[in-house]
């Protein structure tokens, strides 16, 4: 068990040439049951968050290595308590633990091997795609033009030609027009 495995996972690998077999992330199990905190998943935060009255870890951060980790792994072991909890009582727990597994058996293994190992990119490949992409993108614009008669196909003037367009269509008469 971790508070965000993939990175106890990769500080294992690297430092300690051991890969450990953590089955269970509070912050991905925070995540999935409230992906509106945007971001704010740290153990610190997520603590303060279901743990009010736990100020003593909030102080203890800086002032002694030894029971700081103790805290960490007590209040993670708390927190996985309290998440599972949450989790017991959601209509939707069969799609979250389907997620959940999704994340910790597919998505965090690829991400500590791409961020200990890296990514090879073909350079020369990529150029080619964007010659390629671009192309493409004008042949769009040049054709949007042809039939608007406007360039510029990110102006007002484009989008109401483009409109008057679609409703006289046979598209846009079987389609009811709003304002």
């Amino acid at each position: 068990m971790a508070h965000n495995a993939k990175f106890e996972i990769k500080a294992c690998i690297k430092h300690l040439g051991v890969k450990p077999p953590i089955k269970v992330d509070t912050m991905v199990l925070a995540y999935l049951l409230n992906e509106t905190l945007q971001g704010f998943y740290s153990l610190k935060t997520l603590v303060g968050m279901y743990f009010p009255e736990a100020s003593d870890y909030k102080d203890i951060l800086t002032k002694n290595f030894l029971e700081y980790n103790a805290l960490d792994a007590y209040y993670t072991l708390r927190l996985f308590r309290k998440l599972y909890e949450e989790l017991s009582n959601r209509p939707e727990k069969i799609h979250i633990l389907k997620a959940y597994d999704f994340v910790m058996n597919s998505v965090i293994p690829v991400l500590v091997e791409v961020e200990l190992n890296g990514v090879k990119f073909d350079i020369e490949k990529l150029k080619q795609q964007k010659l390629e992409v671009e192309k493409a993108l004008n042949n769009i614009q040049s054709q949007l033009h042809l039939l608007t008669g406007v360039e510029n196909p990110r102006t007002q003037a484009f989008k109401d030609k483009l409109m008057e367009l679609c409703f006289k269509s046979k598209i846009g008469k079987k389609i009811p027009k709003t304002e």
